[in-house]
């Protein structure tokens, strides 16, 4: 492999790319969850069970209805969620 990326010059910009792609991430420190942050997605995964079984029960062509309703009347659902990189 060595070989053949000091032979093909697409191939060695492809890993010095990567390369500095892993030396960036050596250097990345995940921040901390937020407090209870374990409760919290347990929460949303209980109710994101309860609506894949709404829609399994009432047929995939109500899924749009049912999970208007289902957010409607579970604002905590709807509030501010963080992105993160796992």
């Amino acid at each position: 492999m060595q070989a053949h990326i000091e032979s093909c010059a697409a191939c060695a910009q492809e890993f010095k790319s990567m390369q500095a792609t892993f030396a960036l991430l050596d250097t990345w420190k995940a921040p901390e969850p937020s407090p209870y942050f374990d409760q919290k997605l347990a929460v949303r995964l209980r109710e994101e069970q309860t609506l894949a079984h709404r829609i399994f029960a009432y047929g995939v062509d109500r899924a749009d209805e049912i999970a208007k309703n289902h957010w409607r009347i579970h604002p905590a659902s709807i509030e501010k969620t963080e992105c993160r990189v796992f």
